[in-house]
């Protein structure tokens, strides 16, 4: 499944690669390009009770390049979900 995560923050960004640990197609859409680009260079670290895993994990600025997703979930704070759609 093709998944496009709006939201990069914690909430966003944990259940990214989740998924992406889960075997889905995972992009996380952020409005800060150079975030997006930090993402993308480096692997995405979770620890929690009874996890310890690393993903890649896809990050862009541009939603576009994103075409088709299966799934859209929105990880944004309630004030920013009206510029995020």
């Amino acid at each position: 499944m093709r998944i496009a995560i709006i939201g990069p923050g914690a909430m966003g960004t944990l259940f990214a690669a989740l998924l992406k640990r889960a075997g889905q197609d995972v992009f996380l859409i952020d409005k800060d390009s150079q975030r997006a680009k930090k993402i993308s260079r480096a692997n995405v670290k979770v620890k929690g009770s009874g996890f310890d895993f690393e993903v890649k994990i896809k990050a862009t600025a541009n939603p576009q390049i994103v075409t088709f997703p299966d799934l859209v979930i929105i990880f944004v704070k309630s004030y920013d979900t009206e510029s995020a759609l």
